[in-house]
């Protein structure tokens, strides 16, 4: 499948960012979000940490703190929660009008830093959740729309405004990059060779994806593809606005069902 191209995205999703937070009122900003313990402007604080950390360790080179050992996936989760929870902490002491001038200001830094990265060299940070230990910058700046784009939608989810982002032009980006992580997330699901699974996610922004069992296809022995192949056992038919949540795990199985219909 070809990279996924987002660097001409981040400059409008910023600007719909802000737009959607100057449009807060203060109950908006202290509305729960899908995100659990985080409210709107805790996750609008959250957004702004990966502003800084890009310009920090990426545009800058300066790192600050060592990690801990990191032995596995799990290692890493943890001690990434430790640092958004650590952030998110100290920025509810910050008002909503000096989050909004501080994502304003360092939005352009970060698209400038992105828009600078040649596409097919070696990331800084590997995509970990497609099982990558190494991946192109492409991917990395896809992941890192992903991240803009997700947490904007639980903003906006929360506060009735969730349209906007789900456009083809914002939505099926986000789309294309989450899928990348199936054959990882399938490594262990025991299956016939030849075995295929069709993902169809409709609306505007929807696409089908295909999901075959390939035991020789490394590293997981699932090949994900858009050319259209022929399904054995079921395929899933998911509406435009659930995918996004479940990639992101954030709907729980019982919920997702809802959302869903396999045939």
């Amino acid at each position: 499948m070809v990279p996924i191209t987002v660097t001409h995205l981040f400059d409008k999703i910023d600007l719909l960012l802000i737009s959607c937070l100057r449009s807060c009122t203060t109950k908006d900003w202290n509305r729960p979000t899908l995100a659990k313990k985080w409210s709107v402007k805790d996750i609008a604080a959250h957004l702004l940490d990966g502003n800084f950390r890009t310009l920090s360790m990426g545009r800058d080179q300066y790192f600050g703190e060592n990690p801990p050992p990191i032995e596995s996936y799990s290692d890493l989760v943890n001690w990434l929660n430790e640092l958004n929870a650590d952030w998110v902490n100290a920025y509810r002491r910050v008002s909503p009008s000096l989050l909004i001038y501080l994502l304003e200001i360092t939005g352009p830094g970060v698209t400038a830093y992105y828009q600078q990265l040649e596409p097919h060299a070696p990331s800084m940070f590997p995509v970990a959740w497609a099982g990558e230990e190494n991946s192109a910058n492409w991917f990395h700046l896809a992941r890192e729309y992903t991240e803009k784009w997700h947490h904007q939608a639980q903003i906006r989810e929360a506060i009735g405004t969730l349209d906007p982002l789900l456009t083809q032009e914002l939505y099926h980006p986000f789309l294309q990059t989450m899928v990348r992580g199936l054959p990882y997330q399938y490594r262990h699901l025991a299956a016939a060779s030849g075995t295929t699974i069709q993902f169809t996610i409709t609306g505007e922004a929807g696409a089908t994806w295909f999901l075959q069992k390939l035991p020789d296809e490394l590293p997981f022995g699932w090949k994900l593809t858009d050319k259209k192949l022929i399904v054995q056992k079921a395929y899933s038919n998911w509406k435009q606005t659930s995918p996004g949540n479940y990639l992101q795990k954030v709907y729980g199985r019982k919920s997702c069902l809802k959302h869903i219909r396999i045939v």
